[in-house]
């Protein structure tokens, strides 16, 4: 069941910092952006170019540029929850945390603990890039050339 996930604007939260290593989600916050932006969430031919998922984490990285920040992306090789994670992926976290003064997390509050149970340092700075809203409940539809869009199934289900 995925969560309905708002993404958060950046502010002040890594002003402080040189690097941000983003770690997203594989799931919800895919399938909400592609419902919030209308754009597919899949290409079947892979030629969709339109990716909510990638620009919105691209917009996140030109963010922490324009501020002088440096960052990097790590995502699992398949699409699975955090939440649901294997061990070696926690622990590339955990190395990977190291090279880095902050984390941004983009995903559900299950995500942000599956990420702070990984990071040894207490004093990481860690922040969560989406806000749950509420439970997802999406309707498939197939557009021509075989792209997959996600729509809300009703207004009270899913308030995007």
């Amino acid at each position: 069941m995925p969560l309905a996930l708002k993404p958060k604007e950046i502010k002040t939260e890594f002003d402080n910092n040189k690097s941000v290593l983003i770690i997203a989600c594989g799931v919800c916050p895919k399938m909400c952006l592609a419902a919030q932006n209308i754009k597919p969430y899949f290409s079947l031919l892979g030629s969709s170019k339109e990716n909510a998922f990638k620009e919105y984490m691209q917009g996140i990285r030109n963010k922490l540029a324009q501020n002088g920040i440096a960052s990097a992306v790590f995502q699992a090789p398949i699409d699975t929850p955090m939440c649901l994670w294997p061990l070696r992926n926690r622990q590339k976290i955990t190395k990977l945390a190291n090279n880095h003064d902050a984390i941004a997390v983009v995903g559900c509050d299950s995500a942000l603990a599956t990420v702070k149970s990984s990071v040894i340092s207490a004093d990481k700075n860690i922040v969560q890039m989406m806000d749950v809203i509420g439970i997802a409940n999406f309707v498939s539809r197939i557009s021509f050339p075989f792209n997959i869009y996600l729509e809300a199934a009703t207004d009270k289900e899913i308030p995007l």
